[in-house]
């Protein structure tokens, strides 16, 4: 029967292209590229990732906590190796993958520095508002399993869970303001262990 048929079918592709829509949540952009190799059982993955999310100026008043910002911008590069044991060219497939990224990326926001500030000829050290950047290089690695569905009419999903970790250098201008964003593992400036999940929707490519 047609069911039958379609479980049985072989999806093949010259390479992949899709979306990772769970970064648009955050300002970001990540369009995934694959090329499959050695019979359908390696995938060569390369996902360019971009940031940039703004606010408008009547929500930028004051000093803004540490969740707050009034720029975010970035660009990285996301590199992974993908396995999978039976190919990839069937109904349902699974997958192991490693990989490596790295992204700058560039946190503006409204903070109080201490600035020295000159008054009737007399300077003294006064707490100021300014616009700070928090300039992050982050670096890391992880390991995945992962679900790839072909379906009849060319489209793919990918759906994913693993474990990484990942490394940050951050620079501060004006240096005394605090680090933002560093608490929480999904976010921009985070040091340590993280947690990969994900699901990426796309075409293949015949």
């Amino acid at each position: 029967n047609n069911i039958e048929k379609i479980r049985d079918s072989t999806f093949t592709a010259k390479y992949y292209f899709g979306l990772t829509p769970h970064y648009m949540l955050r300002g970001g952009f990540r369009p995934v590229f694959e090329l499959p190799r050695k019979n359908y059982k390696q995938h060569l993955q390369v996902a360019p990732v971009i940031f940039y999310v703004t606010k408008d100026k009547t929500e930028n008043s004051g000093i803004m906590n540490d969740d707050d910002y009034s720029k975010i911008v970035g660009a990285g590069l996301d590199f992974n190796v993908k396995y999978y044991p039976g190919g990839s060219n069937k109904l349902v497939n699974t997958y192991v993958a490693y990989g490596v990224d790295y992204a700058f990326i560039e946190i503006q926001s409204i903070e109080e520095s201490w600035q020295n500030v000159t008054v009737n000829g007399q300077t003294q050290l006064e707490a100021v508002e300014v616009t700070a950047k928090q300039k992050v290089n982050r670096a890391g690695a992880s390991a995945m399993f992962g679900l790839h569905f072909n379906t009849t009419s060319n489209l793919y999903i990918d759906a994913y869970i693993g474990t990484g970790i990942r490394f940050n250098t951050i620079k501060l201008s004006p240096e005394d303001i605090t680090v933002k964003f560093n608490d929480r593992n999904w976010e921009y400036a985070y040091s340590g262990t993280i947690m990969r999940l994900g699901v990426t929707l796309g075409v293949r490519i015949e």
